[in-house]
Protein backbone atom coordinates (compact mmCIF):
# COMPACT_ATOMS: atom_id res chain seq x y z
CA UNK A 1 0.00 0.00 0.00
CA UNK A 2 2.88 2.44 0.81
CA UNK A 3 3.73 2.13 -2.65
CA UNK A 4 0.55 3.89 -4.09
CA UNK A 5 0.27 6.36 -2.19
CA UNK A 6 1.24 9.78 -3.67
CA UNK A 7 0.47 13.23 -2.17
CA UNK A 8 -0.19 16.23 -4.41
CA UNK A 9 -0.54 19.44 -2.67
CA UNK A 10 -2.94 21.90 -3.67
CA UNK A 11 -0.64 25.75 -4.33
CA UNK A 12 -2.71 28.32 -3.37
CA UNK A 13 -0.19 31.19 -3.41
CA UNK A 14 0.96 31.06 -0.07
CA UNK A 15 3.81 28.97 1.04
CA UNK A 16 2.44 26.66 4.49
CA UNK A 17 3.85 27.18 7.70
CA UNK A 18 6.29 23.92 7.47
CA UNK A 19 7.16 24.63 3.76
CA UNK A 20 10.78 23.50 5.10
CA UNK A 21 11.57 22.32 8.46
CA UNK A 22 14.17 25.44 8.42
CA UNK A 23 11.39 28.22 9.43
CA UNK A 24 12.85 31.64 9.24
CA UNK A 25 10.44 34.13 11.31
CA UNK A 26 6.90 33.33 12.87
CA UNK A 27 5.21 35.98 10.47
CA UNK A 28 3.95 33.52 7.77
CA UNK A 29 1.75 31.92 10.59
CA UNK A 30 -0.34 35.18 11.49
CA UNK A 31 -0.33 36.13 7.44
CA UNK A 32 -1.41 32.85 6.84
CA UNK A 33 -3.58 31.63 10.21
CA UNK A 34 -4.74 34.61 11.65
CA UNK A 35 -8.24 35.70 9.69
CA UNK A 36 -10.60 38.32 11.16
CA UNK A 37 -13.28 36.72 13.09
CA UNK A 38 -11.24 33.67 13.75
CA UNK A 39 -12.06 33.45 17.21
CA UNK A 40 -15.32 31.85 16.41
CA UNK A 41 -15.76 28.65 14.57
CA UNK A 42 -18.51 29.93 12.26
CA UNK A 43 -15.85 31.65 10.12
CA UNK A 44 -13.70 29.40 10.20
CA UNK A 45 -15.80 26.86 8.81
CA UNK A 46 -16.79 29.05 6.07
CA UNK A 47 -13.28 29.50 5.56
CA UNK A 48 -12.49 25.70 5.46
CA UNK A 49 -15.92 25.39 3.05
CA UNK A 50 -15.00 27.76 0.44
CA UNK A 51 -11.58 26.71 0.52
CA UNK A 52 -12.54 23.03 -0.88
CA UNK A 53 -15.04 24.88 -2.96
CA UNK A 54 -12.04 26.61 -4.87
CA UNK A 55 -10.01 23.33 -4.98
CA UNK A 56 -12.50 21.74 -6.82
CA UNK A 57 -13.62 24.30 -9.33
CA UNK A 58 -10.01 24.79 -10.25
CA UNK A 59 -8.19 21.28 -9.89
CA UNK A 60 -9.64 17.94 -11.64
CA UNK A 61 -8.63 15.48 -8.20
CA UNK A 62 -11.72 16.17 -5.81
CA UNK A 63 -14.25 15.77 -8.32
CA UNK A 64 -13.24 11.54 -9.32
CA UNK A 65 -14.12 10.72 -5.87
CA UNK A 66 -15.33 13.27 -3.85
CA UNK A 67 -12.74 13.62 -1.95
CA UNK A 68 -12.35 10.07 -0.76
CA UNK A 69 -8.67 10.02 -2.01
CA UNK A 70 -8.03 13.62 -0.32
CA UNK A 71 -6.98 13.45 3.93
CA UNK A 72 -7.81 16.39 6.15
CA UNK A 73 -5.56 17.60 8.79
CA UNK A 74 -5.88 18.98 12.12
CA UNK A 75 -5.15 19.11 15.16
CA UNK A 76 -7.28 21.97 17.41
CA UNK A 77 -10.24 20.75 18.96
CA UNK A 78 -11.96 22.94 16.59
CA UNK A 79 -10.94 21.14 13.75
CA UNK A 80 -13.42 18.40 12.93
CA UNK A 81 -15.88 20.53 13.61
CA UNK A 82 -14.96 23.20 10.74
CA UNK A 83 -16.02 20.24 8.30
CA UNK A 84 -19.35 20.45 9.17
CA UNK A 85 -20.59 23.11 6.58
CA UNK A 86 -19.03 20.64 3.66
CA UNK A 87 -20.75 17.45 3.21
CA UNK A 88 -18.16 15.75 1.15
CA UNK A 89 -15.23 16.58 3.40
CA UNK A 90 -16.90 15.77 6.00
CA UNK A 91 -17.85 12.29 4.53
CA UNK A 92 -15.79 11.24 2.28
CA UNK A 93 -12.55 12.34 3.03
CA UNK A 94 -9.55 11.01 5.40
CA UNK A 95 -9.43 13.06 8.45
CA UNK A 96 -6.25 13.06 10.44
CA UNK A 97 -7.44 14.22 13.91
CA UNK A 98 -6.07 15.08 17.73
CA UNK A 99 -9.79 15.02 18.28
CA UNK A 100 -10.62 11.61 17.57
CA UNK A 101 -13.78 11.22 20.01
CA UNK A 102 -16.64 8.68 17.79
CA UNK A 103 -19.73 10.45 19.91
CA UNK A 104 -19.46 13.07 18.00
CA UNK A 105 -20.43 11.85 15.16
CA UNK A 106 -17.23 13.44 13.50
CA UNK A 107 -14.07 11.07 13.59
CA UNK A 108 -14.95 7.45 11.42
CA UNK A 109 -13.28 4.50 13.01
CA UNK A 110 -11.56 2.01 10.12
CA UNK A 111 -11.32 5.59 8.37
CA UNK A 112 -9.85 8.40 9.63
CA UNK A 113 -6.60 8.80 11.74
CA UNK A 114 -5.89 9.66 15.34
CA UNK A 115 -2.79 11.49 15.47
CA UNK A 116 -1.08 12.68 18.51
CA UNK A 117 -0.69 16.40 19.78
CA UNK A 118 2.94 17.80 19.58
CA UNK A 119 4.47 20.70 21.30
CA UNK A 120 6.69 22.45 19.39
CA UNK A 121 8.95 24.46 21.47
CA UNK A 122 11.14 26.25 19.36
CA UNK A 123 9.23 27.98 15.84
CA UNK A 124 12.87 28.46 14.26
CA UNK A 125 13.27 24.87 15.22
CA UNK A 126 10.10 23.01 14.95
CA UNK A 127 11.26 18.97 14.61
CA UNK A 128 13.51 20.04 17.76
CA UNK A 129 12.73 17.60 20.39
CA UNK A 130 9.91 16.04 19.11
CA UNK A 131 9.27 12.62 20.31
CA UNK A 132 10.28 13.31 23.91
CA UNK A 133 12.47 11.30 26.08
CA UNK A 134 13.94 7.30 25.12
CA UNK A 135 11.19 5.10 26.44
CA UNK A 136 13.79 4.16 28.82
CA UNK A 137 14.15 7.51 30.31
CA UNK A 138 10.59 8.21 30.53
CA UNK A 139 8.53 8.28 34.56
CA UNK A 140 4.99 9.05 33.18
CA UNK A 141 3.11 6.10 30.92
CA UNK A 142 -0.21 8.02 30.02
CA UNK A 143 -0.95 12.26 30.58
CA UNK A 144 -4.38 13.67 29.51
CA UNK A 145 -5.24 17.07 29.64
CA UNK A 146 -7.65 19.49 28.65
CA UNK A 147 -11.33 20.47 28.66
CA UNK A 148 -14.07 18.35 29.88
CA UNK A 149 -16.07 18.31 26.00
CA UNK A 150 -17.39 14.73 24.67
CA UNK A 151 -18.18 11.32 25.79
CA UNK A 152 -14.66 9.72 26.43
CA UNK A 153 -12.89 12.56 28.48
CA UNK A 154 -15.16 12.68 31.77
CA UNK A 155 -14.62 8.80 31.14
CA UNK A 156 -11.21 9.01 31.65
CA UNK A 157 -10.69 11.58 34.36
CA UNK A 158 -13.61 9.05 36.41
CA UNK A 159 -11.75 5.21 36.31
CA UNK A 160 -7.94 7.02 35.82
CA UNK A 161 -7.35 10.56 37.45
CA UNK A 162 -5.32 10.53 40.99
CA UNK A 163 -5.41 6.80 40.65
CA UNK A 164 -2.83 5.59 39.03
CA UNK A 165 1.45 7.27 39.66
CA UNK A 166 2.28 6.36 36.65
CA UNK A 167 -0.55 8.13 34.67
CA UNK A 168 -0.79 11.84 34.93
CA UNK A 169 -5.27 11.98 33.91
Amino acid sequence: MERLLKVFIYHDGAKPIFHSPELKVLVNWSITFMCPGSNTIEPLSIFVKNYIDLISAKYPYWNRTKGADHFFVACHDWGPYTTKLHNELRKNTIKALCNADLSEGIFIRGKDVSLPETFLRSPRRPLRDIGGRPAAQRTILAFFAGQMHGRVRPVLLKYWGDKDSDMRI
